[in-house]
């Protein structure tokens, strides 16, 4: 009995390592402190890119991402294809179909979508790498956005589990550091491994999209054969 005991605390303490720790850190104020904010993406993070769940869309002022929604059908006729489309309750329709070889599936707005603003802006470290900071309440959220070879994007978080509690405060539910790194500190953080989290990888992508409202609104499309190219 002592021994299943033993093993139920020490399962229960799991449990609470697990439920405490891998939050998100928040910061005092936008990172790093001697960069200029910028209005703007580069040319080099603009585009279009696929994640893991879905695509985004990044234009000079804005970053929109779609969310993969969870609605395929397989089709015979287009005109079942378009029954099938005005039966189904789609969340927002400026969301994109992607239709390919008889087959639909349905990409919303993500919840991620943002123009820059006062609020919502970047920072420059080096030619590679940029922190994108969005404030929340009173503190902010930093992202190091890391340029890579490939084609590839690393967008970073820092959790809770790369800095010692003593060094952390709270505000609510958030966590935050109350701290300011210059671009060569931040730089060197950043090559330690202090933000090892991905919070996503982005892929360069030169697929292309058919808003939902267009493609109903073509009627040209409606007849004839499902155009497997409209991706």
């Amino acid at each position: 009995m002592g021994l299943q005991r033993f093993f139920f605390l020490l399962f229960i303490l799991g449990l609470s390592y697990l439920c405490i720790s891998c939050y998100p850190v928040y910061f005092s104020q936008p990172q790093p402190i001697d960069a200029e904010n910028k209005y703007h993406f580069p040319n080099s993070l603009r585009g279009k890119f696929t994640f893991e769940d879905g695509f985004a869309v990044v234009k000079k002022r804005s970053y929109v991402e779609f969310e993969e929604y969870a609605y395929s059908i397989l089709i015979c006729k287009d005109s079942t294809l378009f029954k099938k489309i005005d039966q189904a309750s789609f969340p927002n329709p400026q969301g994109s179909l992607k239709v390919r070889a008889g087959s639909l599936s349905f990409h919303k707005i993500g919840t991620e979508s943002f123009e820059l603003s006062e609020n919502k802006f970047l920072r420059k470290v080096s030619r590679e790498i940029y922190v994108l900071n969005r404030k929340d309440s009173i503190i902010w959220q930093v992202n190091p956005i890391i340029i890579g070879p490939l084609k590839k994007i690393d967008v970073l978080y820092l959790s809770d589990d790369n800095v010692h509690n003593s060094y952390l405060q709270y505000l609510g539910k958030f966590i935050f550091l109350d701290v300011g790194f210059t671009k060569e500190e931040l730089l060197q953080r950043i090559n330690e491994g202090l933000f090892d989290n991905y919070y996503r990888t982005y892929h360069r992508s030169k697929k292309r999209y058919t808003t939902y409202s267009v493609f109903v609104k073509n009627k040209e499309v409606s007849k004839g054969e499902v155009n497997d190219e409209m991706e």
